[in-house]
């Protein structure tokens, strides 16, 4: 006579808050790590149209092919609560959770048709579920999407603004700009004035070619710095190259920022 292991169907033990005269069960919280490669595609969460499971922390990557960027588009969501964040769904802009936060969401408010764009090719959701309280959960759509071009400036000085400014920046919205000088010469950045949506809206600045290697830093911007007295605000490169990362999400605009650049001698 076979034996029955709550494992092997789908169930786990667990421990029960209070003693009853029953047994508690519930379906094993096992949720691997899934990779989607592409142009575009679906996901969801578990068992999505119907309820998923507590206990979960569910890793999805996206990478897209190279030249595009992510774009995130919600075709339905419902977690538990209102706008609550007991279960919750965290959109990363890079290929694992250690990468800037772009956005948490959560509960039965987050409006179908909301768009997330990644700055790279890559793009994490990570989605965690707590003890108690289900709900459908979520259906996203992700394609490969062309980023504006990068605005170059080949000069010894000059001046970069944010779009429409001193007029309020557009939502949703992602720039490169790239300011290049002699090979001789390092570049100044001084940024005079700077208001966005605190933590969702931000300025990168980057030592470097590359736009999107985080690793040289030598700014990231957000918030009215203005107001709080920051500026102005002053960052030295190492080389002859700077790049530039503007990134805005789908709601709430500011007055943007704006900048000054100029070479300085390269330091020996």
């Amino acid at each position: 006579m076979s034996k029955f292991h709550p494992l092997a169907a789908g169930y786990k033990s667990i421990s029960c808050k209070y003693a009853q005269p029953f047994i508690c069960k519930q379906h094993a919280a096992n949720c691997e790590s899934t990779i989607f490669e592409g142009m575009s595609g679906n996901l969801s969460s578990p068992n999505y149209p119907f309820n998923y499971d507590n206990n979960l922390d569910c890793y999805y990557h996206i990478t897209v092919p190279d030249g595009y960027i992510v774009k995130l588009t919600v075709l339905d969501f419902a977690t538990e609560g209102e706008y609550s964040y007991f279960d919750y769904v965290q959109i990363y802009d890079g290929p694992d959770d250690q990468a800037f936060l772009l956005h948490k969401i959560g509960g039965t408010k987050v409006p179908i048709g909301f768009v997330y764009e990644s700055t790279q090719r890559y793009m994490t959701i990570k989605f965690h579920t707590d003890f108690t309280g289900v709900r459908t959960g979520w259906l996203f759509n992700f394609i490969a999407s062309t980023p504006n071009a990068t605005a170059y400036f080949n000069a010894t000085l000059g001046t970069i603004s944010s779009p429409n400014y001193p007029s309020f920046y557009p939502n949703s919205f992602l720039q490169f700009y790239k300011i290049v000088v002699p090979e001789t010469k390092i570049v100044l950045v001084e940024v005079m004035d700077f208001v966005t949506e605190p933590s969702y809206d931000y300025l990168r600045i980057i030592d470097g070619n590359n736009a999107t290697d985080i690793s040289h830093t030598l700014g990231l911007l957000s918030g009215n710095l203005t107001g709080n007295g920051s500026m102005p605000m002053t960052f030295y490169s190492t080389q002859s190259i700077v790049s530039l990362l503007f990134y805005t999400d789908h709601s709430v605009n500011r007055t943007g920022w704006t900048l000054n650049f100029r070479t300085a001698p390269k330091l020996n």
